[in-house]
């Protein structure tokens, strides 16, 4: 049993502690202590010394708009106190001598602005766990919007550019059948600027009465594919809208590629390595230029586990001169891929319409295969164009902040 002496003392520790002890409040208070090797926040976010420093947001380091003032790498600079906390910052004191601000995980980063949730940061990233994959099409993959509805509420803009992140494809309804209209809607709806090819912006799909070059400006089939793989990073996102078609035939169909390699990678393991590490090679040779990449048929990120990117037109791809690429490895490619070709050709996975006048078909030419039936007359006006797809990503985070 304590005597009143030696509670008296044992009262006055605990109120120097409670009142002057700042990294006591600061971890059972306020979640933020120092830590080995940082700062931890909350119990369970932690930043290096050199992540405090390079991040802190006083008027002397950093901007208004959201950029570092300085250059220098703080690499030896490690944090001597914790000065205090309120609900927006920790104030620190570095080894430096400077006295300064970190933004606590629980608040915006950034003064003044609203970040996104981390479900739509995700969405945005197109990061494979946040989309819906779709291996036979359903009614949540043809959903339309009102050309005049996403083009003055932006509550509908955000539900179409979630539409076509999520699935990969989005369909407007009521867009003016006029020439160049498919480059103007980007702008229009604050997307940004167009992304040009060397077949013009927009592109006029019609069937041309000479025999062309490119299959799409004729009225033949056109097999399931994504643009123009021959240039080092294609463009990832498709514009394409209908002007006119009245001939027989044409009808569009779509293939959701993510689906088809998430069954493909779990029943023929040997065969999806193979298509995600041989390069192969796209060529498009014409009068005026010459354009050839090296793609990775299945395309993943850096995490070894994600798709990022399908680059996939047969009849872009070139069949006889290949970087170089021992026989042995061709032959096998060769039986991965028409393998593969088996999986994303079952017409059970098409999602196929016939596109109207004023119709717009807007997807993930990173994703998404797009092919055609064959058609019968020339009255079939399509135009198109690319877009980036930071820049949908761009808007749709602002929309959704």
């Amino acid at each position: 049993m304590l005597n009143k002496l030696s509670l008296n003392k044992f009262q006055k520790r605990f109120a120097h502690n409670l009142l002057t002890d700042v990294h006591y409040q600061m971890r059972y208070n306020n979640f933020v202590r120092l830590a080995n090797n940082g700062l931890e926040l909350n119990n369970f976010y932690r930043v290096t010394h050199q992540e405090a420093r390079l991040n802190c947001r006083c008027p002397e380091c950093w901007f208004t708009f959201n950029q570092p003032k300085k250059s220098e790498s703080f690499e030896d600079v490690v944090i001597k106190e914790i000065i205090s906390v309120d609900t927006e910052y920790v104030h620190l004191k570095w080894s430096d001598d400077h006295t300064g601000i970190f933004p606590r995980k629980d608040s915006s980063a950034f003064p003044g602005v609203k970040m996104n949730s981390n479900e739509m940061l995700e969405l945005a990233m197109r990061k494979n766990s946040a989309l819906n994959f779709w291996s036979k099409p359903d009614k949540n993959i043809y959903r339309e919007f009102l050309f005049d509805d996403i083009k003055n509420n932006e509550i509908e803009l955000q539900k179409c550019l979630i539409q076509l992140t999520k699935y990969g494809i989005a369909t407007i309804k009521g867009v003016p059948q006029e020439t160049d209209t498919v480059i103007k809607l980007p702008e229009l709806l604050g997307l940004g600027p167009t992304w040009s090819s060397l077949f013009g912006s927009p592109f006029k799909v019609q069937n041309k009465k000479k025999e062309s070059r490119n299959h799409a400006y004729t009225g033949k089939e056109l097999p399931l594919h994504t643009d123009i793989p021959y240039y080092s990073q294609p463009p990832g996102v498709f514009l394409f809208h209908c002007i006119s078609n009245k001939c027989e035939g044409g009808e569009s169909f779509y293939v959701d590629s993510f689906a088809c390699i998430n069954e493909f990678r779990k029943q023929y393991p040997e065969e999806f390595k193979i298509l995600t590490t041989v390069e192969v090679t796209f060529r498009d040779l014409q009068d005026d230029w010459h354009l050839v990449s090296t793609h990775p048929i299945i395309e993943l990120n850096p995490n070894g586990i994600d798709i990022f990117r399908i680059n996939d037109s047969p009849a872009a791809r070139d069949f006889f001169d290949w970087i170089p690429t021992e026989f042995h490895t061709r032959e096998n490619w060769y039986k991965s891929y028409n393998l593969y070709r088996k999986f994303i050709e079952d017409p059970s996975r098409r999602f196929e319409f016939k596109m109207k006048p004023g119709d717009l078909t807007i997807f993930d030419n990173w994703r998404v295969y797009h092919a055609r039936n064959k058609f019968i007359g020339d009255e079939r006006h399509m135009e198109g164009c690319y877009m980036e797809w930071s820049h949908v990503r761009s808007k749709l985070l602002k929309l959704t902040s």
